[in-house]
């Protein structure tokens, strides 16, 4: 996930408090547990083009 790379690389969340790298990544983790992970939704994909 791009989100956790980006707090990854910016030193964790000591530093991250002081962007929005932790608001990115909370969001996208909370997306992830709503709507399903991207390879989730890649499969359905798949499937509804006949791959």
């Amino acid at each position: 996930m791009a989100a956790g790379d980006d707090v990854e690389i910016h030193g964790g969340r000591g530093f991250t408090w002081e962007a929005d790298a932790h608001l990115y990544f909370e969001r996208a983790k909370s997306s992830s547990l709503l709507f399903g992970d991207p390879v989730k939704h890649r499969e359905k994909l798949a499937a509804r083009i006949g791959r």
